[in-house]
């Protein structure tokens, strides 16, 4: 595929440049690919991202392998890498090394957007900070994505996304009622830092239209999750209580659940908004004791635990598909806890193209989801998977910024740049003796 194409979209002619890993900064100009914007991911045979893998040969340790196999290259083949830079031009630069500083600050010249996504003062010590790359182009718009800010007494604290969920209060709730151990949690900040970013970009884009200047943008991890938790922060805020978990319960309707249905691990989502919905729930049940007993929301939720236990014993030996028909035919929210193969399967998705097959060298064609967004005249698009190690080195470095195939050779014999990860032990090695090396977030 012609590394050049131009893929009409609301952002052609922009170009990213992408000095990311793991999730949130891939995710976020994985969607400003997507609406057509030019992104050159940019790597290093020196430092494997850990969505490639924590080892370059140790596969099972990173999971999510097409058909659970490594293949010849494992590290192309893991789904979150290819998901979250399809699309992208994939480059390589050891930022450690003067001469790939210097790659990288020239092709932030031709830039309109340079991206990263780890912690306070990583840029600076690399000399690609914001302050250094508007002398080279002074409308860039530089966005980094630490997971505590640049300010602040953890400014230097290195974190994964899990850390976050835990110290913004989310970790705590993410168990059921009555449970003394709370689940470990997810790394939520990632998707939720991304989505804001992706947003932020385009905000400084219109800016610099109107005024000609670029700007700086920072989003931290820690602050994109609090405002996710509004009750639990109103309620402590008010009332001064600290919000208990509810698993899969809402603190203000009933039902509201996860309940089980026939077979193994089938369960269906069940919703009633409103005192009518309850009532035309209990009716389907055939149970019009319930509708009278419980006909208003207060009663309901003074008996909680007994209507779950009455809901979940109907649901049981239905099955799951045909019982949300029903409940859909009766004006209640309801739908089926699918497992994954269910929603690739989806014929709502299938309707709308939500997924679409790219067919990568060392994986084969596998399906990728669209983001959401529906746009009529400029949707956007997944064209390309994700670049396997360097693959675009030649036309990046050569075509774009000019440099000569005997440049390129010596590069590659000095690792500055190259086409496959160092392997395990060299790697340790060059990080315990580079005090420069990058940390996460």
């Amino acid at each position: 595929m012609n590394p050049w194409l131009a893929v009409p979209g609301a952002l052609q002619g922009i170009r990213v440049l992408d000095y990311t890993t793991a999730w949130a900064g891939p995710r976020m100009t994985a969607y400003l690919a997507e609406m057509g914007a030019q992104v050159i991911h940019v790597e290093s045979i020196q430092y494997l991202d850990t969505h490639r893998g924590w080892s370059k040969w140790a596969w099972g340790a990173s999971g999510n392998l097409p058909n659970n196999e490594p293949g010849r290259k494992p590290w192309e083949r893991n789904s979150q890498f290819n998901e979250f830079n399809k699309n992208k031009l994939g480059i390589t630069l050891n930022l450690a090394d003067p001469r790939g500083v210097a790659l990288f600050r020239r092709l932030a010249a031709l830039s309109d957007v340079v991206v990263d996504n780890y912690k306070a003062g990583t840029t600076q010590r690399f000399g690609i900070d914001y302050a250094q790359l508007r002398q080279l182009r002074p409308d860039i718009i530089q966005v980094s994505l630490p997971a505590f800010g640049t300010t602040g007494p953890y400014r230097d604290f290195t974190a994964w996304g899990n850390q976050v969920t835990a110290l913004t209060g989310h970790g705590l709730l993410l168990n059921y009622a009555g449970e003394e151990e709370p689940e470990p949690g997810g790394t939520y900040g990632d998707p939720i830092a991304a989505i804001t970013g992706a947003l932020a970009v385009v905000a400084a884009l219109y800016h610099r239209q109107k005024t000609g200047q670029g700007q700086y943008l920072e989003i931290a991890l820690s602050e994109v999750m609090p405002p996710l938790l509004p009750e639990a922060v109103m309620d402590y805020v008010l009332n001064g209580r600290q919000p208990a978990p509810v698993g899969n319960s809402s603190p203000t309707d009933v039902p509201w659940n996860l309940y089980p249905c026939q077979g193994e691990d089938a369960w269906i989502a069940i919703c009633c908004a409103s005192d009518a919905e309850a009532i035309r729930l209990f009716d389907l049940m055939e149970r019009p004791d319930l509708a009278e007993r419980f006909a208003t929301l207060p009663a309901r939720l003074a008996a909680r635990q007994e209507i779950d236990a009455l809901v979940a014993a109907w649901t049981a030996p239905q099955e799951k598909w045909a019982l949300a028909d029903r409940l859909q035919a009766a004006g209640i929210a309801a739908e089926p806890a699918s497992q994954y193969v269910e929603v690739l399967a989806d014929p709502q998705l299938a309707a709308r193209g939500f997924f679409v097959e790219l067919d990568h060298p060392e994986c084969g064609v596998y399906p990728h989801p669209l983001q959401a967004v529906r746009l009529s005249k400029t949707p956007p698009r997944a064209y390309r998977p994700a670049p396997t190690y360097g693959q675009h080195n030649r036309a990046v470095l050569g075509e774009l910024l000019g440099l000569s195939e005997e440049e390129l050779v010596e590069l590659e014999r000095e690792r500055v740049i190259g086409n496959e990860p160092l392997e395990d032990e060299e790697r340790r090695q060059l990080s315990r003796a580079n005090a420069m090396d990058r940390a996460p977030r």
